[in-house]
């Protein structure tokens, strides 16, 4: 039980459709009363790319980091730029607003694209980014023909301006 909210179906005062339910699970809607079916977290907000890092980039800023977790699933849509790095060979990784969910057999999380500018990388390869299971934080990777190699920071120690969006779920 819970919380019914009922519309007209225009019709009249005779005739009510359910149209959203309030449960100790969250919401559900059109009398569907499943558990894993209700809504049971919403949030809006902003992170910091760049926080927790350390000093592996210099003069770097950020634009327009944003999220959107509906539920487990969340999206992120951020500009990341520097102008240089540490110069070696750990990996490029920027942070996320919260950790990725844990993986169930051998899958983990998902890939998104990026669009960037600056000097080319691996020979014009497509760039993507991946959250491993369990991890707060993204990398860039080389996509081009299942050569899934990590982009190291000594291999974007120029001027870069990331654009990123992708979707990836939480525990």
């Amino acid at each position: 039980s819970g919380i019914n909210f009922k519309i007209s179906d225009g019709g009249g005062v005779t005739t009510q459709t359910e149209v959203a339910r309030i449960t100790r699970n969250g919401i559900t809607f059109f009398g569907d009363s499943a558990a894993a079916n209700a809504l049971d977290d919403y949030e809006e907000g902003t992170f910091d790319p760049f926080s927790g890092i350390g000093s592996a980039y210099t003069s770097e800023s950020t634009r327009n980091a944003r999220y959107r977790k509906i539920g487990d699933m969340v999206a992120i849509d951020c500009r990341v730029q520097w102008a240089g790095t540490d110069g070696s060979a750990n990996p490029v990784s920027i942070k996320l607003p919260f950790s990725a969910g844990t993986a169930t057999g051998t899958a983990t999380a998902n890939v998104g694209s990026v669009f960037y500018q600056g000097t080319q990388l691996f020979s014009g390869a497509a760039i993507l980014t991946h959250v491993s299971a369990g991890q707060d934080n993204f990398g860039f990777y080389r996509g081009d023909g299942g050569n899934f190699t990590q982009v190291p920071r000594s291999s974007v120690n120029g001027t870069y301006d990331f654009l990123v969006s992708f979707v990836y779920f939480v525990a």
